[in-house]
């Protein structure tokens, strides 16, 4: 299979894991703003009154990014009016036997009258089927490893004009009871595949998107994934394009160390991080 037209199941919370490994990481911090210091550092500035301050800052916060806003406020935000919910179910005998052959196969794209849509996500991971790599497992020490089992994601979207005003408000078993009240008429599997979902798993999305802005000048300050280019979720392409964009930047960061300092100079980097949509 072609690598680059292939598609490989990651769970997020193993890759959140593993990319935390080895950092320091404080959570619960409510980024408020940032400033430019004269000596060229920048610090950030949080909700209870504590900061940070290093030679950069990275706005990695998310669609609704309040580094951003202060950065580049001319960066806006476009409304598509569609909304979403998803849930996810086990992937077993019994719900595997609900599912087409190339449903199997990873997205699957179902559309119905009056703009409804809905897609399923196959997510099956080899170290279930006893495939993990020892090598990779011993490359990190004292960690722990995510139970994630296969599993099925699903998302349903409609417009706005189709949904309650407090949608964005609703708990989980709330959502869930939505899907399958807009649903009744469609085929019972892909019923039971909604049925079957915990609906504490459930939440909504506001789907929106972006607008290209004209490039800015480099400083001390920087934006990647959602954060910059918002997209939608569909395919995993805000999560493969954020990681991306970190590709970019840590590579640039480490090209500019060997060009202009010396190559035992550490550079102190920060980065926001939300989970916002």
């Amino acid at each position: 299979m072609d690598p680059e037209a292939g598609e490989r199941s990651v769970s997020r919370m193993t890759l959140r894991q593993i990319l935390l490994s080895g950092l320091d990481v404080h959570f619960d911090k409510k980024f408020q703003r940032y400033t430019q210091n004269p000596d060229g550092t920048v610090t950030a500035h949080f909700a209870d009154g504590t900061e940070a301050t290093g030679d950069l800052l990275v706005g990695a916060d998310g669609t609704s990014s309040n580094v951003r806003k202060q950065y580049l406020p001319h960066a806006k935000l476009v409304e598509t009016d569609l909304f979403g919910v998803t849930g996810k179910l086990p992937l077993n005998d019994e719900t595997r036997a609900l599912l087409t052959p190339q449903m199997l196969r990873g997205v699957t794209m179902v559309f119905a009258p009056k703009g409804i849509n809905a897609i399923f996500h196959v997510m099956e991971f080899e170290w279930q089927r006893g495939q993990t790599d020892p090598e990779l497992v011993k490359a990190w020490p004292g960690m722990t490893f995510d139970n994630t089992r296969d599993y099925i994601m699903w998302g349903f979207g409609s417009h706005r004009r189709l949904l309650p005003p407090e949608f964005m408000s609703m708990p989980g078993p709330a959502l869930h009871h939505l899907v399958l009240q807009r649903t009744k008429s469609w085929h019972p599997n892909l019923r039971t595949l909604f049925e079957l979902a915990d609906p504490t798993s459930c939440f909504p999305l506001n789907i929106r998107m972006s607008e290209p802005v004209e490039p800015w000048p480099s400083s001390t300050v920087t934006l990647l994934g959602d954060a910059i280019h918002t997209m939608t979720p569909g395919l995993g392409v805000g999560a493969n394009t954020a990681l991306r964009d970190a590709q970019i930047l840590g590579d640039n960061l480490v090209r500019m160390r060997f060009l202009t300092q010396s190559p035992t100079t550490s550079v102190r980097c920060m980065a926001t991080h939300g989970m916002q949509s």
